[in-house]
């Protein structure tokens, strides 16, 4: 099932390129302090996005990453977490 999951998401994120590069034709400048790139609208705006995608994809890479290093440090030393127990309510 996870085959066809990615195989609609790729056919979709294609089919969105190809309507937002043929809706959005203009030649645009982006100018940044070291460089000015010019191309069509629709591609700076997949360009950003794809970018945007890939950072936040790093982002929450990182805090996992970061998160088990702290479980794996509290484990070794014996520590059981924040409320000391278990964490099953008594009663």
């Amino acid at each position: 099932m996870g085959r066809w999951l990615l195989a609609l998401a790729l056919v979709f994120g294609v089919a969105a390129g190809i309507v937002l590069g043929a809706l959005n034709p203009e030649v645009v400048t982006l100018n940044l302090a070291f460089a000015e790139w010019r191309a069509p609208l629709g591609a700076l705006v997949a360009v950003a996005l794809g970018l945007g995608l890939v950072a936040g994809l790093l982002a929450g890479i990182a805090m996992m990453l970061l998160r088990r290093r702290r479980i794996g440090r509290r484990d070794a030393a014996g520590d059981s977490g924040p409320s000391g127990g278990t964490g099953i309510a008594d009663g």
